[in-house]
């Protein structure tokens, strides 16, 4: 299977030489042997995990802009790296509103419930809005977008 880009990934499949063997019910995507060029905007979602192939290189070269989206984790192995020059992203959204785990949790809205992101603030605007557009829910004012914390683990 090939995605928009022509990179070749995994949604809990195995992929051998382009082909892609896909298991029912399989959630995940796996990268692996991925370049992504300056001028690149790219955004990878997956119903429960993305992971980047063990020992295999992704890499996000500089002027490349890409986020990885996932409903339960987001896995980055050796052999990943986001250079200099490049944007890199990576958000879990648990109950898949378009709104990550950690600004919900920041803004006293439950991450599990994905009804609260059409839910309006003292401004009228609907808390996934404010957060597109960087502003704090309640304030006029346009903000540095949120930041959230990514919390790499690195299997032994």
């Amino acid at each position: 299977m090939q995605n928009t880009s022509g990179r070749a990934w995994c949604l809990g499949m195995l992929c051998l030489l382009g082909l892609c063997l896909v298991g029912r019910g399989q959630t995940t995507i796996t990268l692996s042997s991925t370049t992504y060029l300056s001028g690149e905007t790219e955004t990878i979602n997956a119903p429960l995990t993305i992971t980047t192939a063990s020992q295999s290189s992704v890499i996000v070269n500089p002027g490349a802009k890409i986020t990885f989206s996932a409903g339960l984790s987001v896995t980055l192995n050796p052999g990943f790296h986001a250079l200099s020059g490049s944007v890199f992203r990576a958000s879990v959204d648990s109950d898949h509103d378009g709104i990550p785990d950690a600004w919900e949790v920041a803004h006293q809205l439950n991450p599990n419930d994905g009804t609260d992101a059409t839910l309006t603030d003292s401004n009228g605007r609907t808390y996934l809005l404010s957060y597109q557009l960087g502003v704090e829910p309640g304030h006029a004012s346009i903000s540095n977008p949120s930041q959230t914390q990514l919390n790499v683990h690195v299997p032994n």
